[in-house]
């Protein structure tokens, strides 16, 4: 029983150390939709995670973005959530992005969305 309550104490430690509580709340990644870009310009487009706790991971978990974008997934960055660059491909590009409390993707809040990209010519 020693092993089981040290265990379960550090654990409790561990979240409330990193930001994450031990429900199994929903986090929603906004927007709904991604804005269409246009091939060889640039492009911003800001993701945001909305949760009971601020400490995120944000990645892309299926699909890929058209080459020249990219998704900061960099929690410490100011440009944190930011796909950004200038597309070099035209087209349509499905994306799963993933969101979840930093320190467990079990236990803490999470969510997932997938979005359709157009890069127009």
């Amino acid at each position: 029983m020693g092993f089981r309550r040290s265990f379960r104490i550090l654990c409790t430690i561990f979240f409330v150390l990193s930001g994450c509580s031990r429900s199994t709340a929903t986090a929603v990644i906004e927007p709904a939709s991604l804005a269409a870009a246009t091939q060889g310009q640039s492009y911003s487009q800001k993701l945001t995670v909305k949760a009971d706790t601020p400490a995120f991971l944000l990645q892309i978990t299926d699909g890929t973005l058209p080459a020249g974008l990219t998704l900061d997934e960099d929690p410490e960055s100011e440009t944190f959530g930011l796909i950004s660059g200038v597309p070099t491909e035209s087209g349509r590009f499905s994306v799963t992005v993933y969101a979840a409390c930093l320190g467990t993707s079990v236990s803490g809040a999470e969510g997932i969305i997938s979005y359709e990209l157009l890069v127009n010519r």
